[in-house]
């Protein structure tokens, strides 16, 4: 999108191009700012590497995990891309292209997707759809265990806003809900993480936002 010009609401006037390669809806989107390329993913299980200059494709791969992709990252340092899954999340390299690890998701219960994804230096931070939020260390290769929380290898989000309106008490009133961590990210200081989401049952009505 051209977002420079004037005369439209907000300065956006309309696409400088659009390209159709994926085969379904595309979920997410992630820049690598040294190689200048970006990424997306898409519900046809594809993983697409475009050319920030000519906005072509420079590779594509079918990624092994495909059940609810939704989200993605890079890692500018290591020129990786990790995507998340239903249950898992894998580290590829757009390079090769190959999938270089696939780590299972952390979950307090049931495998309820991994909504959220960041990287800040060697550490990999998943947000899922049950209200967690973990950490993966990349040179360890394994999640850390909170002393915080119990030893436990995630910590979870609070109550946040729930609309108690008739579908809630018709179907939810009688089991925990969990706020989804739809997004998250830290501060230029990576001391303070913000985390925000809400609800994932299909009609029900709320917000979470926190600083921690």
């Amino acid at each position: 999108w051209d977002v420079k010009g004037g005369g439209a609401k907000h300065g956006v006037q309309r696409p400088k191009a659009v390209r159709v390669y994926h085969k379904d809806k595309i979920r997410d989107l992630a820049f690598d700012h040294v190689t200048r390329q970006f990424a997306t993913i898409s519900t046809d299980g594809v993983l697409m590497v475009w050319d920030e200059g000519t906005l072509e494709p420079a590779g594509s791969m079918t990624l092994e995990e495909r059940q609810d992709l939704v989200c993605m990252t890079c890692a500018t340092q290591r020129h990786l891309f990790a995507c998340g899954s239903e249950a898992h999340v894998q580290l590829v390299d757009p390079r090769v292209p190959l999938t270089l690890r696939t780590i299972p998701a952390v979950s307090a219960s049931s495998p309820s997707g991994v909504r959220s994804l960041n990287f800040i230096e060697d550490m990999l931070t998943v947000g899922g759809g049950d209200g967690t939020l973990s950490f993966y260390d990349l040179r360890a290769g394994r999640y850390l265990e909170l002393e915080s929380n119990n030893g436990l290898k995630y910590v979870q989000t609070g109550r946040g806003y729930l609309k108690e309106d008739d579908v809630y008490r018709m179907h939810f009133s009688h089991q925990q809900t969990n706020n989804t961590v739809y997004t998250h990210c830290f501060d230029p200081t990576n001391t303070k993480l913000f985390v925000g989401g809400g609800p994932l049952p299909f009609g029900l009505c709320g917000s979470y936002a926190a600083v921690w």
